[in-house]
């Protein structure tokens, strides 16, 4: 079989199990028309898009484009221990889309720039990793920071591996994680689109636990492709020059005009200031 007649095969085994091709498309923000060809074995979806389905459904690339005949048992384990690993978060997901709103975003999974003032010297920015992907209908992202100067030998100085998930509520992206490094600080970034397709590019208010206290600063997210080199784009995190050549001008004039209009330092966070009870909330995480 040829791997487009192999893919549509296996696609429509996993979707027996997975519920409508409506919530399927609408989960993996694919055009029903387009996934439907997929599914007929006329069509093999690009690279990205084809990393994405296999990323939902939980199977390797390799399986999903193999005769059905020869990986039918193979796909199912690996999409139940998917399902698996998966169930216990389901709980956990549901809370946090009662609280703020669905998880359906109409966010592009990719890699993305955040831009943040460095509040050390007005002249620079630190630019941080993040990759935004689809898993099992939930729009999840990965954030690194780094704060060794450009051009720099060291290359992975990190002091931020943030994990987390965005929620789409009234036309705001809310990305809500936790460090997995350091003391494990509990961060929020918000955006909202001021267009509805306004995705490139937004600029928005981040929230983070720094060892002194709660800080605030506005930040500028900035869409980088969805094929981007991992290794390359995660050397890219870095204190930057707001004058480099590395920073889009439109970017950069986000950055200049957005340095007084949060307050760098947020005292009423009672809850936060207890930092015993903060330290407990860390510890029942790891």
């Amino acid at each position: 079989m040829l791997p487009a007649k192999n893919l549509g095969a296996n696609l429509r085994f996993l979707c027996q199990h997975k519920g409508s091709i409506s919530s399927i498309c609408r989960a993996l923000n694919l055009n029903r028309q387009q996934f439907n060809k997929y599914l007929s074995g006329h069509s093999l979806p690009n690279p990205a898009t084809l990393r994405k389905i296999c990323s939902y459904f939980g199977v390797s690339e390799e399986s999903l484009l193999q005769n059905p005949a020869l990986v039918r048992t193979e796909l199912k384990d690996q999409a139940a221990l998917v399902q698996g690993r998966t169930g216990a978060k389901a709980g956990a997901f549901k809370l946090l889309e009662d609280i703020l709103g669905s998880a359906e975003t109409s966010l592009e999974p990719g890699f993305y720039y955040a831009y943040y003032p460095w509040t050390r010297d007005p002249d620079k920015a630190i630019r941080s990793l993040v990759i935004v992907e689809l898993k099992s209908g939930h729009t999840l992202f990965r954030r690194y920071t780094s704060l060794r100067e450009a051009g720099t030998a060291t290359k992975y100085y990190h002091i931020g591996r943030y994990r987390g998930i965005v929620i789409e509520e009234q036309n705001t992206l809310f990305f809500l994680a936790r460090n997995r490094m350091g003391f494990r600080d509990i961060s929020l970034m918000s955006f909202q689109k001021i267009m509805p397709n306004s995705v490139k590019l937004m600029v928005g208010v981040a929230l983070v636990m720094a060892p002194w206290g709660p800080m605030a600063s506005r930040v500028t997210l900035e869409y980088a492709g969805a094929s981007l080199n991992f290794r390359e784009a995660l050397n890219d995190c870095c204190i930057l020059e707001l004058n480099s050549d590395a920073i889009d001008p439109i970017v950069r004039s986000s950055i200049l005009s957005s340095n007084d209009l949060v307050t760098p330092q947020l005292m009423p966070f009672s809850l936060l200031h207890n930092w015993s009870l903060f330290n407990d909330l860390a510890l029942q995480t790891r």
